[in-house]
């Protein structure tokens, strides 16, 4: 293993592809870095800054995406729970209306009834 390949290692934690060895090889031959200068391995860590630099926009894209995912997955969750918890509060007025209409029909009509059965008494 060159001395290039180990340091790769030792940031990436794995080997270096074809593509990065040749990628590498390039920036070197641009710049006219020789194998003993200490430039050349100072190249890896840039190189491994970049490309994380490079891949927080993707990274916060993903996160934005998921988050946007579960927070929609949570709003329709609730919004169910809410339209049930709605439901139930219509129904319950609902009957509360209906008792309270039903109980002064009632009592209309027990009236009535008290009456016309006193006024039966009264006139026989």
């Amino acid at each position: 293993m060159t001395k290039f390949e180990t340091v790769f290692h030792g940031f990436y934690g794995r080997n270096p592809t074809d593509t990065e060895i040749q990628e590498h090889y390039r920036i070197k031959a641009a710049m006219d870095i020789r194998d003993s200068d200490a430039l050349w391995l100072i190249l890896i860590p840039f190189q491994y800054y970049t490309k994380v630099l490079q891949d927080i926009p993707k990274t916060i894209e993903i996160v934005s995406d998921e988050f946007n995912e579960n927070s929609r997955a949570a709003m329709q969750r609730h919004e169910q729970s809410i339209k049930s918890d709605l439901n139930s509060a219509v129904a319950a007025a609902g009957q509360g209306v209906a008792s309270t209409i039903l109980r002064r029909k009632m009592r209309t009509w027990s009236a009535i009834s008290i009456a016309v059965f006193a006024l039966g008494r009264v006139v026989s």
